[in-house]
């Protein structure tokens, strides 16, 4: 029986046909919810199966070690190959320590990009470079970990805890990271 028989079934006088067509119905409404249920978690499955593959296409697997007093709470790209970390006090915070990881670069001169909005930049280690604005305590630490530019940008770290952060990497899955992403609109 079809979904519009047994509408019209509920149409008629007599009990039992009701019954039935309100089963029937009621079928028809379960049965297309359990569809759309699982056509959605195939396309989430897809979804999810595509950022990882790009993921590991393109991006620089790795968190930082340690983020002093902070925990992940969002990961998004700024480019193919830029992975952009934020981090906050607790996963209810606004994240307040911004970590991205590229590739590859030059620290010395990822820091002379940012001395014209900035103060200038200087050395604080080998390959490490730092540069502050001082009106809001804004600092930019540029470093070389493991053949990868390392930026953490914040206004609450201090220069020790900076270091601390631009000290190691971790490697990790695209799906660690996946986890954490900003979630699509579409």
């Amino acid at each position: 029986m079809s979904c519009a028989g047994a509408a019209a079934l509920a149409e008629t006088e007599a009990l039992l046909p009701r019954v039935v067509a309100a089963v029937a119905v009621c079928g028809c409404v379960i049965t297309t919810a359990t569809v759309e249920h699982r056509r959605t978690e195939a396309w989430e499955r897809r979804l999810r199966a595509d950022t990882v593959a790009s993921y590991e296409k393109s991006l620089p697997l790795a968190v930082p070690e340690a983020v002093p007093g902070r925990v992940l709470v969002q990961v998004w790209t700024i480019a193919d190959d830029v992975l952009a970390l934020d981090y906050a006090r607790d996963g209810r915070s606004e994240p307040d320590v911004f970590v991205r990881i590229s590739a590859g670069g030059d620290p010395r001169k990822a820091c002379a990009a940012w001395e014209r909005d900035s103060g200038s930049c200087e050395r604080v280690a080998a390959d490490r470079w730092l540069t502050e604005k001082g009106a809001n305590g804004r600092q930019v630490l540029f470093a070389r970990v493991d053949g990868r530019l390392v930026e953490v940008d914040s206004t609450v770290l201090g220069r020790a805890e900076a270091l601390v952060v631009a000290g190691g990497l971790r490697a990790v899955s695209a799906e660690y990271l996946v986890d954490f992403e900003v979630p699509r609109e579409g």
